[in-house]
This record gives C-alpha cells, sequence and structure tokens, in this order.
C-alpha cells in the first residue's frame, strides 16, 4: 500500500480527457511526462505532444512505449529549464514547483494554457483543517492563494492504489483538482 506522502505513478487517468477541449489539434507540452501514461490520450486529440522526462528509467519506458505515434510524439531526456521548453499552445505540468514552472514559462515568452494538477480541492482542504501533512505539495498557502483563471473539479475513477489521492477522507473519496491558468 502506498503511502499518502509518496508520489504516484501519475496522476488519475481522467485528466487528458477532462483537458480536451484546451489542446484539441494543438502542441501540447508536458512536463514531467513519467512513463507516458498520459502520451496515448494526448495523441488522440492533439497535433504534435513534446514530452520531458528527467528519471532516465521512467523516460526509457516512455519512449519505448507502442501505443504512441513517433511521428507525433517527441520525448525529451532530463530536467529541464522552463525557460528552454519548446513553444506549444498547451502546457500540462504536476509536481512540486508548479509556481516557480509557472513564471519561468511566462519568463520563457510561453503563450498559451498552462494546466497543472493541483490534488485535492480547496474545498475539501478548507473543510479538512486537520489535513494529513503530505497529502498534497498544493495545500501551501502559496498555491491555495495563486488565483487560476479556472478550476476544474473531478472524482478519480481508479481504486488502484496509484493515484496519490487514492485515500478515503471523512469515508468518501475526495474531489481533486485541476487548475487552468493562461501564460
Amino acid at each position: 500500500m502506498m503511502k499518502i506522502s509518496q508520489r504516484p505513478y501519475r496522476g488519475p487517468i481522467e485528466i487528458p480527457e477532462l483537458l480536451k477541449s484546451y489542446y484539441e489539434g494543438k502542441t501540447v507540452i508536458e512536463i514531467g511526462c513519467g512513463k507516458g501514461d498520459y502520451l496515448p490520450i494526448w495523441q488522440k486529440y492533439a497535433k504534435k505532444i513534446i514530452g520531458y522526462e528527467g528519471v532516465q528509467e521512467n523516460f526509457i519506458q516512455a519512449r519505448t512505449r507502442e501505443d504512441i505515434s513517433k511521428d507525433k510524439v517527441e520525448i525529451h531526456e532530463g530536467w529541464v529549464n522552463p525557460e528552454n521548453v519548446a513553444h506549444g499552445d498547451f502546457y500540462y505540468y504536476w509536481h512540486d514547483s508548479t509556481l516557480e514552472v509557472y513564471s519561468s514559462l511566462k519568463k520563457g515568452g510561453h503563450k498559451g494554457i498552462f494546466a497543472t494538477y493541483a490534488g485535492v480541492c480547496r474545498e475539501w482542504v478548507a473543510s479538512n483543517p486537520d489535513i494529513p501533512e503530505g497529502v498534497s505539495d498544493f495545500t501551501s498557502k502559496e498555491f491555495l492563494e495563486w488565483e487560476p483563471d479556472q478550476v476544474i473539479d473531478f472524482k478519480a475513477s481508479e481504486r488502484d492504489g496509484r493515484n496519490f489521492f487514492d485515500f478515503y477522507a471523512k469515508g468518501t473519496q475526495a474531489k481533486l483538482s485541476i487548475c487552468i491558468k493562461s501564460l
């Protein structure tokens, strides 16, 4: 069983489908694509996908996936400086330095839509003052005060123990959020 403070193998698989209207027919930049779980979904709707992955083992698994089109998907190995990321229309990032990445992309002249998996929704955080440490990197005051243009709340359908937020809050699954902000 995964500890609540551990990172997942990936975020909820629903995310690319929930965001489809923002990237359909456009170039998607996924910073931290992990093992490439989202790549086959992005490619169904996007014109092109450029993924970056800093963990070599994950990069190798993403690069050797048989369910992605090598003509449509590029995957780059290594930790990236957001100012050097390729320009696209839609940027997806999920990690523990979201605000820094967003700021760096803006400084680097990137334009488009930035989306990030925010973990448990603000409403849940506000109603649970005894939230366990490590439930979300995004429960920090700075992130909660960050004003996205839009927040999409949802519940993950998977109960496979791979999702970081695959836990029960007072007997019910906590709602999750995606934050969207223009660059």
